[in-house]
């Protein structure tokens, strides 16, 4: 889409952060009333910041501190840099880790330079002129939708967002246009799966080339059976509220058969990785959280060094078989690091969960974590069946999850039958990152 920055070399992308992040410093941090009080707190003269070195000593923000600045100081806070009348977007995150909402004012260069970054990952996936992508999620005053739609018409394609509908009438939209990409979380893509077989529709007729997801993992062998029950290639979006964001390319989420990799846009957004006990750079090929600095659009409330909560892993430049030198992170692994759990001892990650049950031929599940009357640890899986599953068959996937989750886990699982109501309505089907578990310890 932009040639001269896909077909860089290493040198050159490696160059493209400092002179964009001095011109951020000087033009809307310094000055800037949250960051001068940040400053002078921890001790940083950011007139001193002269390097990329000396940029990366600065302490990271974090949402807490935004959150509370625009409690003391509504809507938007100290760090808003704008006025009303230089506003065109207002964004708010999903509140997933239960801290409350951050709420960001975008300016016109802000909103143009989000929507550009938006625009690698659907132009990669096919969309042009004339072609349809539809949305499972409802618009909102969360990102991704608006964004998403902006992006898609700008590159001259139709946005229908079908979020406000229920599932058999967005398989009956589905149906009756020559839809080209349809995006949805993963849990979402199988739900629609279910409904599909239920009212017999056969999803390859569909026509659909492009599916894109976010915001929950998922591994190798789930991408491929979706690729295989729709007839389309699988992509994948990271995206922020904060305007980090990264991509699959026309590769998909599984080149070759294998995990794929998600591109950082490193002429619009500064992403590093970092060691969250010692916050030095990961090394490629390890874990870390991902910290974004996003120079390009946060002019009206200017993030630096912002620490996302995101466990990611790290892996270079030129990790992709496209050819392109973009860094990148790894596709289908992204996590909360606040989702980690510890159970008699035991880290227990989600992703680890994800990995075996949805596998299975389910809609979706939720885990439960609880002390009995005698204060021992309890760890439950409820797991959603489609409506036309057989009670034999139910039983018969909840002893052989049983199996694997202890094989897997080292640790005893109850697993069971969710009954009520879908547990991911499709009123709440946005892109934000799903959370499954509930810790009812405390």
């Amino acid at each position: 889409m932009e040639a001269e920055v896909e077909s860089a070399s290493r040198a050159t992308l490696e160059e493209l952060a400092w002179p964009r992040i001095e011109r951020f410093l000087r033009e809307q941090v310094i000055g800037n009333a949250f960051h001068e009080r940040r400053a002078i707190a921890t001790g940083i003269n950011l007139e001193s910041v002269t390097s990329l070195d000396k940029f990366r000593m600065i302490p990271l923000m974090r949402k807490e501190e935004v959150i509370a600045d625009q409690s003391a100081h509504p809507p938007f806070g100290t760090i808003a840099n704008c006025g009303m009348e230089e506003i065109v977007d207002i964004t708010e995150t999903s509140g997933t880790t239960g801290k409350g909402c951050e709420v960001y004012p975008l300016s016109r260069s802000d909103f143009d330079a989000a929507i550009r970054m938006e625009m690698f990952g659907f132009y990669w996936a096919g969309i042009e002129p004339g072609r349809i992508a539809v949305a499972t999620f409802p618009l909102t005053t969360r990102a991704a939708g608006r964004w998403h739609q902006a992006a898609v018409n700008r590159l001259g394609g139709i946005y229908m967002p079908l979020g406000t509908y229920d599932t058999a009438r967005k398989l009956d939209y589905l149906a009756r246009f020559p839809v080209y990409l349809l995006t949805a979380t993963p849990s979402y893509l199988q739900r629609l799966e279910m409904e599909a077989e239920a009212i017999k529709v056969d999803l390859r007729s569909l026509g659909i080339t492009s599916l894109l997801t976010a915001g929950e993992t998922f591994t190798v062998e789930w991408a491929l059976e979706r690729q295989d029950r729709w007839g389309a290639t699988l992509y994948e979006q990271y995206g922020s509220t904060q305007r980090a964001l990264a991509w699959s390319c026309e590769a998909g989420a599984t080149p070759h058969g294998r995990r794929g990799v998600l591109h950082i846009l490193p002429h619009l957004e500064f992403i590093e990785v970092i060691d969250p006990e010692s916050g030095d750079p990961t090394e490629v090929g390890e874990f870390g959280e991902l910290v974004v600095t996003p120079f390009s659009a946060s002019a009206a409330a200017p993030l630096m060094r912002f620490a996302s909560g995101d466990r990611v892993r790290w892996l270079g430049y030129g990790a992709c078989s496209c050819g392109r030198l973009l860094p990148a992170i790894e596709g289908g692994t992204v996590q909360r690091f606040d989702d980690m759990l510890k159970v008699k001892g035991v880290n227990l990650y989600p992703e680890t969960v994800d990995a075996v049950v949805l596998r299975m031929p389910i809609v979706d599940y939720e885990g439960i974590l609880s002390l009995d009357q005698n204060g021992r640890e309890h760890v439950t899986v409820r797991v959603e069946f489609a409506a036309n599953t057989s009670a034999s068959v139910r039983q018969q996937r909840l002893r052989e999850l049983h199996g694997e989750l202890a094989e897997v886990l080292h640790l005893r699982i109850e697993c069971e039958e969710h009954i009520g109501p879908p547990l991911a309505p499709d009123m709440r089907q946005d892109m934000k990152k799903r959370r499954r578990w509930k810790d009812s310890r405390r």
